[in-house]
């Protein structure tokens, strides 16, 4: 699937296919889920769902600039682990795809409801911004806005989520680089 090895995501093994099915083996990675950081502490600071968010676009950038271009389609707290030295790993790539921009929308409707992006629905075809949406939705998970919508926020970051949720994707930031580059000035 890859070229090379795209820093913080799993090293494959190995690929084994038999009778039409594959198995990939993939490094085991030691460390929690931001799901389960959420599940037992209901939600972390905004300067930690930021730097983690940072981290996560870089993983993006590298992700988004193989050619071609491959989007995860699946970015979620439970697909997203933190190692104990502080590192993000985005696992389960299962669902990644690469981008065909020829394509008006996406033939296989995947990812997750709650954070997978209107496009991901058949409304169009899966792009950088696609992931750029599912970022949007891991921060307001991780610093608990959906359980409690009415929390206080910094305004500069509940205005960065809101650009990550814009339905049209031309309205979001045109890359995970241009992400990151708003995220580092909070």
């Amino acid at each position: 699937m890859f070229k090379y090895h795209i820093k913080n995501t799993p090293r494959i093994n190995a690929l084994y296919e038999h009778d039409g099915l594959l198995t990939v083996i993939e490094e085991y990675i030691s460390g929690d889920t931001l799901q389960e950081v959420i599940d037992l502490c209901g939600s972390v600071s905004e300067a930690d769902a930021v730097s983690y968010a940072i981290k996560l676009c870089d993983i993006l950038i590298e992700l988004h600039s193989q050619t071609p271009m491959l989007i995860h389609r699946d970015i979620k707290p439970s697909n997203i682990i933190l190692t104990e030295d502080d590192r993000i790993i985005l696992i389960d790539l299962n669902a990644a795809r690469q981008c065909i921009s020829e394509k008006n929308r996406d033939t296989r409707l995947i990812g997750t409801e709650g954070y997978a992006a209107p496009e991901q629905f058949g409304f169009g075809n899966s792009s950088c911004q696609t992931d750029i949406y599912a970022v949007g939705n891991l921060i307001k998970a991780l610093i608990g806005l959906y359980k409690n919508p009415s929390m206080k926020v910094s305004p500069k970051l509940i205005s960065i989520i809101g650009k990550c949720l814009e339905m049209n994707p031309k309205d979001r930031y045109q890359s995970a680089s241009m992400l990151k580059a708003a995220l580092a000035k909070l």
